[in-house]
């Protein structure tokens, strides 16, 4: 399951990407086939929350080109990837 990003639910994802304790956001996207994957659009979504857009531009991680698994790989990846964590 997952979140569009978009202004449907401001608070709860302005609250989020907001709190001091998160370090780094994990954008996980479809890729469609044809043409591009939707990265860049949930990319722009999710700086609509960010009240500062430096720290936005240094918590969300970079494009690696890495995709949603398919159904019945490992889904450990698929945790919720948007709340406040500490790196190990």
């Amino acid at each position: 399951m997952g979140h569009s990003c978009g202004l449907s639910d401001r608070v709860l994802l302005s609250s989020i990407f907001n709190h001091p304790n998160l370090e780094d956001v994990k954008i996980y996207y479809h890729d469609r086939g044809e043409g591009p994957s939707d990265y860049f659009q949930l990319c722009q979504n999710i700086s609509r929350h960010f009240h500062d857009k430096h720290a936005m531009r240094l918590k969300i991680l970079p494009y690696k080109g890495k995709m949603l698994p398919d159904k019945g790989e490992d889904t450990n990846m698929m945790s919720v990837p948007l709340t406040p964590h500490k790196k190990s």
